[in-house]
């Protein structure tokens, strides 16, 4: 009974959890435009300081600091394409959520952390896809396991371990500053509770033998002061340094900011809690479980875990993207106090199995494991249901990528320039690039906040959209008619009313060209036409996305003008299983 309840299998348990959560097909629509950036730097052996992929930012100053995260990314996609983006993801995940709790594991507190691991990694699962961030989740899992290393006395030089790994962060991800922030954060709490020391503000480590200093502070301090400066070792210099203040300003939740408006995961939490009171309430309640930990620590909270905490919230709370950065900082904070709750100040350890087992015998363990198998259970399901609405084999979500649209361009090269909706800019630019440029991609911080609202306008009053046209020279469109129904009246416009021609339609996206150009006839849709041959091609293998795919271009033809075509397309669907 005592081995079943070990905390080694319960680690195991959430290892099982966290791929469960982590492992589905890629949703993320940037990793296309990383991954063609990776593979123009392998063929022209340099850095990329322009844009050179799309229309509407091309020769525009790019700040590339993704360019590590893009090489690596690169390279498993070559090894093994999508699968290996998605096993890369998981394990650098799993890295960022054991390096995060294993200072903190031990038969007292691993019963509590792994339950609220697992509810979190649940509800932030879908901000965690094939992308830059999982690399800082993992760098800053590996930095604060070495600062509480020194601090416990297990590790002698965390600065071996702490420069390396920011200046890898520097070349990963914008997110940098976030390494130098919690180790700062850490090591000025430290002082304060040596400086100033109180009931309610200790050290976070006693000395591992009596008569024994703690660890100087002075190294440390010197070590963080390199950290924030290892901004400049990139290519990009002090451009690159300076990138992290742009980047903040895209997700300040202000209401003149289109750029957290109108991005999905750049939405404020508040928007979430005002708009879906119910979504949000899942991100809440971890948070006030961080928070009651910090009740429970009392006299003897850290400082340093209390501002990372509070610093890595305030982007959850600023951006849906941020959320799981904050969950690894709760979960760093929830380790701290749990332990120091549960046990007094906690001493150096060699391992989770080796530290004596908490006074209250199986219990912790007995709830722990019924804490687990509640999350299991309750959003188990909830994640194979999912499985059913992706295509057998595939690990590219169907409707996110415009796949069969881009085979067609490739069948069927038309000169001319092509309008985008942006998440399908960087799949266009992976597949097509050089010989055609996509007009926009998700690299939002090459666009001004006038031209994504006059983008915007153009796609939301159809009307207008002849102007934007000329403008800038579009002779086809490839516009989603699936998930965001944004496009979808402004592909309907360009059918109907424009009398664009459609050349390809799979249910998922259309593909249409300006006159004189003409597409396929849509008076009626008997058997063997080309739309309905592209909905079964790419979606036969799952009668549910099948008829999905139906649906979603009966509205299109129906909106176009086209009712006889859509009534076709309708009944075909009403017979489906």
């Amino acid at each position: 009974m005592r081995g079943a309840l070990s905390p080694a299998l319960l680690l195991a348990a959430l290892a099982l959890w966290l791929v469960a959560c982590a492992w589905f097909p890629l949703t993320d629509t940037d990793i296309w435009w990383h991954l063609a950036s990776a593979k123009l730097m392998w063929a022209q052996k340099a850095f990329l300081r322009e844009d050179p992929f799309s229309l509407a930012s091309l020769g525009t100053p790019w700040i590339d600091l993704h360019w590590g995260f893009q090489c690596l990314a690169y390279l498993a996609w070559k090894a093994g394409g999508a699968h290996a983006l998605v096993a890369g993801k998981c394990l650098a995940l799993a890295g960022a959520v054991g390096f995060a709790l294993r200072p903190h594991l031990d038969r007292r507190t691993v019963y509590a952390l792994v339950p609220m691991a697992a509810f979190g990694l649940y509800h932030v699962r879908f901000h965690i896809d094939a992308r830059p961030l999982v690399f800082t989740l993992l760098g800053l899992g590996i930095q604060y396991a070495a600062v509480m290393g020194y601090f416990r006395g297990s590790l002698n030089h965390p600065w071996w371990i702490l420069l390396p790994v920011q200046a890898a962060l520097v070349n990963i991800q914008g997110l940098y500053p976030l390494g130098a922030l919690s180790v700062s954060c850490l090591a000025a709490g430290e002082w304060m509770a040596r400086r100033f020391p109180g009931p309610r503000l200790r050290p976070l480590f006693a000395p591992a033998f009596p008569g024994k200093n703690p660890r100087p502070l002075r190294p440390l301090a010197w070590t963080c002061a390199a950290m924030w400066m290892a901004g400049l070792i990139s290519p990009y210099g002090w451009s690159g340094f300076t990138l992290p203040l742009a980047l903040l300003g895209r997700i300040a939740p202000v209401d003149s900011n289109i750029f957290s408006s109108q991005i999905a995961e750049n939405l404020p939490l508040p928007d979430l809690i005002r708009a879906d009171p119910g979504a949000a309430l899942p991100f809440l309640f971890p948070a006030v479980a961080i928070c009651y930990t910090f009740f429970r620590a009392g006299p003897r909270i850290s400082l340093g875990h209390a501002l990372v905490f509070a610093a890595f919230a305030v982007l959850g709370w600023m951006a849906q993207r941020n959320l799981p950065l904050a969950l690894l900082a709760g979960l760093m904070a929830a380790g701290r106090n749990l332990q120091v709750y549960k046990g007094g100040t906690p001493e150096p350890r060699t391992s989770p199995s080796a530290a004596v087992a908490h006074p209250g015998g199986a219990n912790p363990a007995l709830w722990g494991w019924a804490a687990l198998i509640a999350v299991a259970a309750l959003y188990g399901p909830a994640i194979s249901r999912a499985w059913d609405y992706e295509l057998p084999g595939s690990m590219e979500t169907p409707f996110r990528f415009p796949s069969r649209a881009v085979d067609y361009m490739e069948e069927h090269p038309l000169p001319g320039n092509v309008f985008n909706e942006l998440r399908y800019g960087g799949y266009l630019e992976f597949r097509l690039y050089p010989r055609k440029l996509a007009f926009v991609d998700g690299r939002m911080i090459l666009r001004s906040a006038g031209f994504y609202r006059e983008f915007l306008e153009a796609v939301d009053r159809p009307r207008f959209f002849e102007a934007y046209r000329r403008r800038y020279g579009f002779d086809q469109a490839l516009l989603p008619i699936s998930e965001d129904k944004r496009f979808l009246p402004l592909a309907a416009h360009l059918a109907g009313e424009e009398g664009w021609g459609l050349l390809f339609c799979d249910g998922a996206s259309v593909l249409l060209a300006a006159p004189p150009v003409t597409g396929m006839p849509l008076d009626s849709i008997p058997p063997g036409h080309p739309l309905r041959t592209a909905i079964r091609e790419r979606f036969a293998a799952n009668p549910r996305l099948e008829a999905i795919a139906l649906a979603n271009a009966a509205d299109f033809l129906r909106l176009a003008g086209w009712p006889a075509a859509s009534d076709e397309l309708l009944e075909i669907t009403a017979r489906r299983p």
